[in-house]
């Protein structure tokens, strides 16, 4: 396993992946890291989904409504990422909204699901997007029981697999973003 500052500067946002599958080892220990995320007073209120059959994918993508929404840029296509860019793994992050915090909670997992895969040598991809326009209409609505407890609300989705190609050169990080008091 890579050192944990390696991870973090390695990790990047795939857009391309393989259709390769994860193993069940893999993405169980990309769950893990998930389960194990820093949450509002413990709560541990996330439900995780993981979508990977064909089924699975057209249902999330429906999940998104047919129209975009008005805000929706109008040079992308719709619905976005519904290729998933190619990754066979989709993890939808959701949780309970009587919940302290669900939405940071939901986002730590995701953070820890994203570092946990590239440790693995796996590639990821965050769509706060996808989340965003989940269930705007009866159509999409209806697939909600599907893909996550109905009080639920999804917060995060990550795409995972093997990227098909290799990360260009990651930008240098902006400096004077730390102040010392």
């Amino acid at each position: 396993m890579m050192e944990f500052m390696d991870i973090v500067k390695a990790r990047y946002s795939c857009r391309q992946f393989t259709s390769e599958p994860l193993t069940g080892a893999e993405l169980e220990t990309i769950l893990e890291a998930g389960k194990y995320a820093a949450n509002g007073k413990g709560a541990q209120a996330w439900h995780f989904t993981v979508v990977q059959s064909e089924k699975g994918k057209k249902i999330a993508v429906t999940a998104l409504g047919k129209n975009p929404p008005p805000d929706f840029p109008s040079e992308m296509k719709w619905p976005h990422d519904a290729d998933f860019h190619g990754a066979p793994v989709l993890i939808i992050i959701s949780c309970a909204l009587n919940t302290p915090y669900p939405d940071i909670g939901c986002h730590i997992a995701a953070a820890n699901m994203m570092l946990a895969a590239t440790s693995l040598g796996l590639a990821s991809c965050w769509s706060s997007a996808f989340t965003k326009d989940m269930f705007r209409d009866e159509d999409s609505l209806r697939v909600k029981k599907e893909l996550m407890p109905e009080e639920y609300k999804p917060f995060a989705a990550v795409f995972f697999g093997h990227a098909a190609k290799e990360p260009a050169k990651r930008p240098p990080r902006k400096e004077n973003v730390v102040s010392y008091l």
